[in-house]
């Protein structure tokens, strides 16, 4: 079984899990049998995290339930759980999984220290939202919006709009709870990880509340008081000793930057977005079509939700919008023409800074590394698929039903990444120029 799970193009992550569970559920069995120090060690990571024993009952009662909260009778839906209502080896597994995962990412830590000196750490993501079915929402009912989700209002790309599927927080609720909530998830996030990203880090001013049964066109923009999520994100990182990057792409409002800036929260420079044709530099082909990334900043080429860069040299994803729909002929052709734009002014300028006679799309990759490292943005961010010439996207936003996301598996493994000379080439160059 655990042989067909790996193989395949995609991930069956339902059947994975199904032999995930069978394993850990049989570990979480034999927890009596374990040794002195393990029974030890799983008391103290139950006695030390709060609600976690609340979570797992939840989760237990919620398998045996088969049916949303909201759907439970009154006294299991305003958290009277007993011992009759839920499996107890449910509820043994979910607190077992929870504390395996736990020891994983301070393993991952520990060992990532050994190789890598000190400096080596944790760079974790914090979402934007939980589903609205979830313990959050469960245990904190009065501080969310069950009736909206969250979503982004129709734009050039996604013209209906997008629904990311999760209720947003009441910004009056949520304060007079004194922001528990938020600084419980933030602690937790922060206890494990040396960097945090926020998602959407526009979220903490406002966010698109579309009412349920509507279309996100008729959604509306909620304010929230910003300030007061910035000084609770500032006294957690502080606390932690975690410092908070924030992800600032697509539609930006007033005011973003500023705040991002006065919290010393880092900005996000992704090449893919900054690239503005011959516009930046002047006429001066010696300087890329982009600004230099700011000191504060976080730079990469792309993200997850963006088109790898073999794809997005060749405007393979241009094509796939058009394939769904998501433009039409005019806009796919004005794209294109863009696109074959910014292609000439980075070839030009990788021939002229890099002294390549003829530049390929390699070349071109390695030079915008390359001139990431040596810029004073305080880290790069390095896609490795992007290394190998992949053009499968991780991910595209809003197309939960059409494509395949998060489930396509990497073509090449760890262990065969060391064993490319091409891309060890293209990853010594980019340690050179980072110093």
């Amino acid at each position: 079984e655990s042989t067909g799970c790996r193989e395949g193009e995609y991930i069956d992550y339902q059947r994975l899990m199904k032999l995930k569970r069978s394993v850990l559920e049989l570990l979480a069995d034999t927890m009596p049998q374990q040794s002195a120090e393990r029974q030890q060690a799983w008391r103290v990571f139950i006695e030390q995290t709060p609600q976690l024993e609340e979570y797992a009952t939840f989760r237990a009662v919620h398998e045996r339930e088969r049916r949303p909260w909201w759907l439970w009778e009154p006294r299991l839906r305003s958290g009277d759980l007993r011992a009759s209502d839920y499996d107890a080896a449910a509820r043994d597994y979910h607190l077992y999984a929870q504390w395996i995962a736990s020891e994983q990412l301070e393993r991952t830590l520990r060992e990532g220290q050994a190789a890598g000196g000190e400096t080596a750490q944790l760079y974790l993501d914090l979402p934007l939202g939980v589903r609205r079915d979830a313990y959050d929402v469960w245990r904190n009912r009065d501080i969310f919006i069950t009736q909206s989700s969250v979503g982004a209002p129709p734009d050039a790309i996604f013209t209906g709009g997008q629904n990311w599927g999760f209720c947003p927080l009441h910004p009056d609720a949520v304060r007079e709870s004194g922001y528990t909530h938020v600084r419980h998830y933030l602690s937790r996030h922060m206890h494990a990880s040396r960097m945090l990203r926020i998602d959407h880090v526009m979220g903490l001013h406002r966010l698109f509340w579309i009412p349920d049964g509507r279309p996100a066109s008729d959604g509306v923009y909620v304010r929230y008081r910003a300030d007061e999520f910035y000084a609770i994100l500032s006294l957690e990182s502080h606390r932690h000793r975690t410092c908070v990057l924030g992800e600032n792409l697509g539609t930006v409002p007033p005011g973003v930057n500023e705040a991002m800036d006065e919290h010393a929260i880092r900005r996000m420079f992704v090449v893919q977005y900054e690239l503005q044709g011959d516009q930046q530099g002047g006429n001066d082909p010696s300087q890329p079509p982009f600004n230099a990334p700011p000191s504060n900043a976080v730079a990469s080429l792309n993200t997850h939700d963006m088109p790898m860069f073999s794809a997005w040299w060749r405007g393979e994803d241009i094509d796939d919008r058009r394939a769904m729909d998501l433009m039409d002929d005019a806009g796919r052709d004005e794209e294109h023409r863009i696109r074959s734009e910014l292609r000439e002014a980075l070839t030009r300028w990788t021939r002229i800074t890099r002294g390549i006679e003829s530049p390929g799309a390699s070349d071109v990759l390695t030079a915008l590394l390359t001139h990431l490292a040596e810029s004073s943005a305080e880290l790069l961010l390095v896609n490795l698929e992007d290394l190998w010439q992949e053009t499968r996207p991780q991910n595209i936003p809003g197309t939960w039903k059409e494509r395949p996301n998060w489930r396509r598996r990497a073509s090449r493994s760890l262990e065969q990444l060391n064993q490319l000379q091409d891309v060890l080439n293209v990853l010594e160059a980019v340690r050179a120029a980072r110093g």
